[in-house]
């Protein structure tokens, strides 16, 4: 809320009438010898008003003008209004209204003589009118072409993204938006003469007259292997701005600019672009915006500038100078349109419409209070009660001033229970190959709501990567009492494996939003990893393995069967081992692996059936060792891990090479399936021609082409649908692989925690199949930002810092040749501390994340 107000001056109010933002103008109407500003308002029941205000009491002389300009029996609302040169008499002021299915000029006339209010009357008389084809939706005006001695023309844009423009009595042509989905605010720029709209994919375009005037508006061109082709609206530019543009405006606001700025007032935020289409300020607001004005302001140069008036929906106008707030006041209500203009010899008013119909005329300024004396009653002071008083207020100044930020009270806390065991739906499946199918696990989410009040509509969404599936995606909760006192919520969940595929992360997180009742959104996260013995159960001892690494410990080997006690129990393998430190794991898609410990040094072998299926027994087995040997005796050295081989980068390649090759056999057919679509095409057009004409002729085997290309694309399709299947195995691969070879890195090279999150940065085990810019690409610039950064040799790497668009790959050769160098590197002492530094401070090719 605003500290101050803004004054009253003149008011009135139109009931049960609904305005619109653009239907409420101030100007020189009715073309008077003394420019005095009026106020039409234009309503959705078609019904016209033009007030007068002479001073600071409303009158009945005050209102002008009230009628209906609809016609009998065919309602007409008035969407929008527009004072502008539109008569055949240049230097004289017309008023443009634009209805659904009509455009209308009219004069404003005054009608009688002398000064007495009694004699005068106005009339507004229609100098000529468009009928419209399609819905109209908003219009905008202006010196199209640069031309004017023949006035302002008017466009007109449809619901269905038609611009009709119009020159007076002429209609000069038609013109359809390209990728027009829903409308949006026009503007015109003169300096430029270019018309700026908003489409549905959240870009501000900018569309040039004379390309609109030149281009075509469904004239069909035939080229010369006869296809039909409609030559389209080209844009000169756009700029995606990310949030719902609502109206823009044109003005000078800069002050080291000379060119004019375009204002485009969004639901949550406020944008200032340039007329060439760069951003050059953006603004986010607390509270959503209702409507915007601009108005000039002479400057110390002798040009002209402009302030801008922006109302918010807490009743408040913003007013701004330069893109900075310098005034604030407040309203009764929250306004609809704002305008300003000069009444009664006061210049620089403040004319606003709100919502609950009144009409007001107001300035700035902080009035005097008026020296009433009132008598007060002596009462007895609360000592206690101001006690009380203070320690809250103390209270909310240390949250104000405080650096860290305390959690709200009013948020929802969850919790997370997973069941002790493992359950089996079908128990004769067990220890089959299809046993992973009927495998569950049993959760339970407690949610608790700290508030005082009760909410509605609370989400609660599922964060979880294959094979792991809840069934459904998020669930939703009508209500939720607060208070500390009430029981928690329990949501029973089952957790399954869908697919047989290794999962790469065991990280399943739960995130829950909703709105207070003061419309404040709030969020909170709960996390937890799958048990082991979801994915894996332990088997006898398996022999054979064609991937293997070996890690290395400070501390004497112990038993793997009391490490993995929980998957052991139950079952025959501490019998039947014979002694021996062995342990063997079969995983939900089939592969195993297996641990062997050495008999003299604390020394695990990891081997298995692939490489990919190693990492899940290593990251299990090295959070198991550290929980087994955190406790140490005073002067022990820290438990630690560590890899003493050489990394096994070729089987790492080999995922990178598969996956890589199927995304180039999809591309191959892909573009294959194009081409054979658009052979389709042609030959249906041409059967279609032939059979269309009168005089059948041969079809010369088209029907048979026709077949074939069909047979031919529904082949492409079924292998593309089969190599995508591939791609998705093959991405969970690779994205084990690469938690794997991180957490080898990281042991081999004695990485901190904070240095091993900047390795997973940029080696990302997280990977997305994106056909121009895949994980092959980000990956290989990523490599390439470190070895010429944080990695860098001397200062001529950090100079040649690549930049520009990725291209995508043909093979993969150079990235594999820069995950070498980045691993030789670290091998002769480079650190990751730069790269940590660099990730807040500068932009780089990062890899995509999946919690981004």
């Amino acid at each position: 809320m605003s500290l101050f107000k803004a004054r009253e001056w003149w008011s009135t109010r139109i009931q049960d009438e609904e305005v619109s933002m653009d239907s409420v103008v101030v100007g020189n109407v009715d073309n008077a010898e003394d420019g005095s500003d009026k106020i039409i308002v234009g309503s959705f029941t078609g019904v016209l008003r033009i007030f007068k205000p002479k001073s600071s009491e409303y009158k009945a002389e005050n209102l002008m003008f009230e009628g209906d300009l609809s016609e009998p029996g065919k309602p007409q609302p008035i969407l929008q209004l527009r004072l502008g040169y539109f008569s055949e008499n240049p230097g004289l002021l017309a008023l443009a209204v634009l209805n659904p299915r009509r455009l209308c000029v009219y004069m404003v006339h005054r009608v009688g003589e002398g000064s007495s209010a009694q004699g005068i009357h106005y009339n507004v008389r229609m100098s000529y009118s468009h009928e419209l084809e399609r819905t109209a939706h908003s219009m905008v005006s202006g010196f199209f072409g640069g031309s004017k001695e023949q006035g302002e023309s008017i466009c007109v844009q449809s619901m269905d993204g038609l611009l009709s423009f119009f020159e007076r009595e002429r209609a000069t042509f038609t013109r359809f938006l390209a990728n027009f989905l829903v409308p949006g605010p026009l503007c015109y720029v003169e300096e430029n003469d270019s018309i700026v709209t908003f489409n549905a994919q959240l870009e501000l375009e900018s569309y040039k007259f004379h390309m609109l005037a030149a281009s075509t508006s469904g004239e069909e061109l035939k080229d010369d292997k006869g296809l039909t082709t409609v030559k389209k609206v080209k844009v000169d530019w756009n700029l995606n701005l990310g949030d719902t543009v609502f109206d823009i405006k044109m003005g000078k606001i800069m002050p080291d600019r000379s060119d004019p700025d375009i204002l485009c007032l969004a639901e949550r935020s406020f944008f200032l672009v340039s007329s060439t289409g760069q951003l050059l300020m953006q603004k986010r607001f607390e509270i959503e915006p209702s409507c915007m004005h601009i108005y000039p302001v002479p400057s110390n140069e002798g040009d002209v500038r402009h302030n801008f008036i922006i109302g918010m929906q807490n009743n408040v106008l913003m007013i701004y100078k330069n893109n900075m707030a310098v005034w604030s006041a407040g309203l009764k209500s929250c306004p609809v349109a704002v305008k300003t203009g000069s009444f009664g010899d006061l210049k620089g008013m403040l004319v606003s419409m709100e919502e609950d119909g009144h009409l007001n005329v107001s300035y700035l300024g902080t009035d005097p209070p008026a020296p009433n004396v009132e008598v007060v009653e002596s009462k007895e002071l609360n000592y206690e009660e101001m006690d009380n008083e203070h320690r809250k207020l103390l209270t909310v100044i240390r949250e104000a001033t405080a650096e860290s930020k305390t959690e709200p009270s009013d948020r929802v806390t969850m919790r997370v229970q997973v069941a002790p065991s493992v359950d089996i739906e079908n128990e004769e499946e067990e220890g089959t190959a299809h046993e992973w199918k009927f495998r569950s696990l049993q959760l339970k989410l407690f949610l608790s709501y700290g508030g005082r009040d009760e909410i509605e509509d609370l989400a609660v969404s599922f964060n979880c990567s294959s094979p792991f599936s809840f069934g459904q995606d998020s669930i939703t909760m009508p209500h939720m009492r607060g208070g500390g006192s009430t029981t928690p919520v329990a949501v029973p969940l089952t957790l399954r494996l869908a697919e047989p595929i290794l999962p790469s992360s065991r990280v399943i997180s739960f995130t829950s939003s909703f709105v207070t009742k003061m419309s404040e959104p709030r969020t909170s996260t709960c996390s937890f990893r799958v048990p082991f013995r979801l994915v894996a159960r332990a088997v006898q001892p398996i022999k054979q393995a064609s991937s293997k690494v070996t890690i290395d410990t400070n501390r004497e080997p112990t038993q793997i069967m009391e490490v993995f006690q929980d998957l052991v129990d139950g079952t025959t393998l501490a019998e039947n081992s014979g002694g021996a430190n062995v342990l063997s794991f079969q995983f939900n898609n089939g592969e195993d692996a297996t641990i062997l410990v050495s008999k003299a040094a604390g020394r695990y072998r990891i081997q298995g059936s692939s490489f990919p299926a190693l990492w899940l027994v290593v990251e299990e087995l090295a959070e198991r060792l550290s929980q087994t040997f955190k406790n140490t005796l005073p002067g022990d050295e820290k438990f630690r891990i560590s890899f003493e081989e050489g990394l096994p980068l070729p089987e790492y390649f080999e995922l990178i090479d598969n996956h890589f090759s199927i995304r180039q056999r999809i591309d191959k057919l892909q573009k294959a399936l194009e081409d054979r679509a658009h052979q389709y095409r042609a030959i249906q057009k041409r059967l279609l021609v032939r059979f269309k004409d009168r005089n059948p002729t041969p079809l010369n085997n088209l029907d048979g082409i026709l077949g074939d290309t069909f047979t031919q694309i529904m082949e492409a399709s079924r292998t593309i649908d089969k190599l995508e299947s591939e791609l998705t195995v093959a991405s969970k691969q690779l994205e084990c692989g690469t938690r794997l070879m991180n957490l080898l890195i990281k042991s081999k090279f004695g990485l901190d925690n904070s240095s091993y999150e900047v390795l997973e940065s940029y080696l990302s085990p997280h990977v997305v199949d994106v056909q121009d810019q895949g994980w092959e690409e980000t990956t290989d610039a990523s490599m390439t930002y470190l070895l010429r950064t944080a990695l860098a040799r001397s200062g001529k790497d950090n100079a040649a810092i690549p930049s520009g668009n990725m291209q995508q790959m043909t093979d993969t050769t150079k990235l594999k040749k820069h995950i070498t160098l980045v691993c030789d590197r670290l091998t002769k002492g480079g650190s990751l501390e730069k790269a940590e530094g660099r990730r807040g401070g500068e932009e780089r090719p990062d890899n995509t994340k999946a919690k981004s």
